[in-house]
């Protein structure tokens, strides 16, 4: 008996292109989530994403501007469904002492978060209902789709892909960092 292979790919967008430094957390979050990825921006796809992203036979993107741009830079031609559900997690604003470093006090701020010691927009329990959400709107989206991918964020992709995981999907691969991959099947050959 010859069954389908269902794919979810999981992308991180690209590096932004931030200047600094930064008088606060809060100044740099904001700076983050209006950013955008441009080819000039020092951030390109990486050869093996962009033959890759040819093989997609529905996408889905975050709404936020550093997600959609790096999909255009992608995939220029494809018209995604894009959808808030999956924004990044947002970050609690937390004051900084000036000397320590921003990536630091971004993942303490992330960690406390977490365990329900910062307040923020969304809780993390609130976020890991939204992520449910968001594997209900991936899975499905793809009706007889066979290959489907969102541009999103880093650490929500990743409580995306422990979603998908509950839920049977396998990870077959997993990766960190801007433009980073995480690929999630079901079903057998």
């Amino acid at each position: 008996m010859n069954s389908s292979v269902f794919s979810i790919l999981l992308i991180r967008h690209g590096r932004p292109d931030l200047p600094e430094p930064y008088k606060s957390i809060s100044s740099y979050l904001r700076s983050y989530d209006e950013s955008v990825i441009t080819p000039d921006s020092n951030s390109v796809p990486p050869p093996g994403l962009i033959s890759r992203a040819s093989t997609i036979n529905r996408w889905f993107c975050s709404c936020l501007p550093r997600a959609r741009s790096s999909l255009a830079l992608l995939a220029p031609t494809v018209d995604p469904v894009v959808s808030d559900l999956f924004q990044e997690a947002a970050l609690p604003e937390i004051e900084k002492p000036h000397l320590s470093p921003l990536p630091f006090w971004l993942a303490l701020s992330r960690w406390r978060w977490m365990q329900g010691r910062l307040p923020a927009s969304e809780s993390y329990p609130e976020c890991r209902a939204r992520a449910r959400k968001g594997v209900d709107l991936l899975v499905d989206g793809m009706q007889s789709h066979t290959v489907t991918a969102l541009m999103g964020h880093g650490f929500f992709n990743f409580l995306l892909s422990k979603e998908l995981k509950k839920r049977g999907w396998q990870l077959k691969q997993s990766g960190q960092g801007f433009w980073s991959l995480r690929i999630l099947t079901q079903g057998e050959d």
